[in-house]
């Protein structure tokens, strides 16, 4: 194509504007252009050489297309979006604008190298408990821009996660011992609502996640036997709602056993909420129904919800604080203490790998080695 324009100086003067295909990275269409010529003839013969070179792959004048990151990133989302749950996707995509796009998007991405690469690690591994999960978007994202020919080399695989400061693994423990627990539910207890106070008793005393106890139905629960299967778990699709989906692993489905008093308290916690949503018109005697839900619509519960019950408790009775993910880690601590194998432990929990397991275990013996020494002084005095 070849248009007339008028030059600063009011002089005219031709461009030429050669289609040069498709983008093989992008699937978009691309071109070239060349400006200041003179008469339309000159126009005219650069218009046939451009196309000739462009038809015979010799065209070398226009520049190396140069890509951002976050373009690159659109592409590897798309194929990260077919291979996995629609929760995962919709969870690292909400991390990387967040924590990702704000740093990286914005940059050709032939500029990253190690130094950025490792500045922004750092100041990840000062934000977050760990930076693997940020790392392995802006590593995938750069792997995928390998595998197209535009980069050589991926700076973020070549570096390791920085070990956190001191003081960040002195951080207060994310757990209740025994009489923290005690108390915990005894403010539960105080605050008199059931739900809460059934919900963190079910956390604390099976140690199944937060997402897990969301989406249990009361199918799930033998009362006879006293055993609850875990099949399920809450979670959000890529929009952000709250939808129901499969374990996080496959160790994640399991069978356990509950006590009496647990037992008991979802017995007592399921008439009550029969009662409650009968006055709404709404019938919740059937076995797909929810344990947990809104009131009064019956809808499953998005997980930050049940963070901001433990924050009025925790505020309310000045509580230590703990994540929900915290009563977890109470649960098996206290299995420990209690001396269950940690097979078994791992097992209950859900875990998928023995060291996730083991991890717990050593920071509970580590915490009885500290009382040893004052327990065996009480013991022998003199």
């Amino acid at each position: 194509m070849i248009k007339e324009y008028k030059k600063k100086d009011g002089s005219k003067a031709y461009l030429v504007q050669v289609y040069l295909g498709i983008d093989p990275v992008t699937g978009q269409k691309k071109s070239t252009t060349r400006r200041g010529f003179a008469t339309k003839k000159e126009a005219e013969v650069m218009e046939a050489r451009l196309k000739v070179s462009s038809a015979d792959g010799t065209h070398t004048t226009q520049k190396k297309r140069r890509y951002r990151f976050s373009e690159i990133y659109e592409l590897w989302l798309q194929q990260h979006e077919r291979e996995v749950k629609s929760g995962s996707y919709g969870t690292t995509k909400r991390y990387a604008e967040l924590h990702v796009l704000p740093y990286f998007g914005n940059l050709f991405i032939e500029k990253i190298d190690v130094a950025f690469c490792q500045k922004i690690l750092n100041k990840w591994t000062d934000h977050f408990k760990s930076a693997k999960y940020p790392k392995r978007i802006v590593s995938e994202t750069l792997n995928y821009a390998l595998l197209m020919g535009i980069i050589d080399t991926n700076p973020m695989k070549l570096l390791k996660l920085p070990r956190q400061k001191k003081e960040q693994s002195m951080q207060q423990e994310n757990y209740l011992d025994s009489e923290e627990l005690k108390y915990f539910l005894e403010c539960c207890e105080d605050y008199g609502n059931e739900k809460f106070t059934t919900f963190f008793r079910l956390l604390a005393f099976t140690g199944c996640r937060r997402g897990e106890a969301l989406a249990l139905t009361w199918g799930d629960i033998n009362f006879k036997s006293k055993r609850i299967i875990i099949s399920k778990t809450q979670t959000v699709d890529k929009d952000g709602v709250a939808i129901v989906s499969t374990p996080k692993t496959f160790e994640s489905y399991r069978e356990i056993s509950v006590d009496k008093k647990t037992a008991d308290m979802l017995m007592a916690w399921r008439s009550a909420q029969r009662k409650l949503y009968f006055k709404r018109g709404i019938n919740t005697s059937s076995k797909e129904q929810l344990v947990f839900t809104t009131y009064p619509e019956n809808k499953l519960y998005n997980g930050p919800t049940v963070n901001d019950w433990l924050n009025t408790l925790e505020r309310k009775y000045k509580l230590k604080h703990i994540t929900i993910h915290g009563f977890r880690h109470t649960h098996c601590s206290l299995l420990f203490e209690a001396g269950t194998p940690i097979q078994v432990v791992k097992e209950r929990l859900g875990h998928s790998n023995i060291n996730t397991t083991m991890n717990i275990y050593t920071h509970v013996t580590k915490k009885a080695e500290d009382n040893a020494a004052e327990k065996f002084a009480e013991r022998f005095n003199f």
